[in-house]
């Protein structure tokens, strides 16, 4: 399942009046049941609310030539997970020539830093496994530091319009 979130118009531009507002927002989630994987948006969605744009959920995945126009129309990568064995998306789109906002841990540890992205502080925090139907607490993830998250975004904006890859 993948979540496109536009704001604004969506499409590709190079700059232009108004272009600031002409972004996309991607994120991508594979979930095995189409139905739990929508509901799972939705408080997300809710909090977020209100925002100018349109969300469009695309259950399935992009063709190669889909995705490399996705790619080659993004400023950056993003990721804000508590956890992850490889993160094969945030790899693609930073072989891509695209910088990375993202935590530096478990999986990203080995290749996220200061160099090549806008790095994200965390701190542990206790949590449930997520597919253990008791909800114990045994397990540990990485809670994104909200601060930090905004400073990454800051910093990744005034970066994007100095160097004039703003979208």
């Amino acid at each position: 399942m993948t979540l496109l979130l536009w704001c604004g118009r969506p499409a590709c531009t190079k700059g232009g009046e108004g272009a600031a507002r002409w972004s996309a927002l991607q994120a991508r989630g594979p979930h095995h049941n189409r139905a739990a994987g929508a509901d799972g948006l939705r408080p997300a969605v809710v909090q977020s609310s209100p925002f100018e744009g349109r969300l469009l959920v695309i259950d399935g995945f992009l063709d190669d030539s889909e995705y490399a126009a996705l790619l080659r129309c993004s400023t950056y990568a993003v990721n804000v997970s508590g956890g992850e064995g490889q993160c094969l998306p945030l790899m693609e789109y930073m072989s891509g020539g695209k910088p990375a906002v993202a935590p530096r841990h478990t999986g990203m540890e080995d290749y996220v830093d200061v160099d090549n992205a806008f790095p994200i502080e965390t701190s542990l925090e206790p949590c449930a496994w997520s597919q253990d139907p008791r909800p114990r607490y045994w397990t540990f993830r990485y809670r994104i530091n909200a601060e930090s998250l905004m400073r990454a975004f800051r910093e990744s904006h005034r970066v994007a319009k100095e160097d004039g890859r703003s979208p």
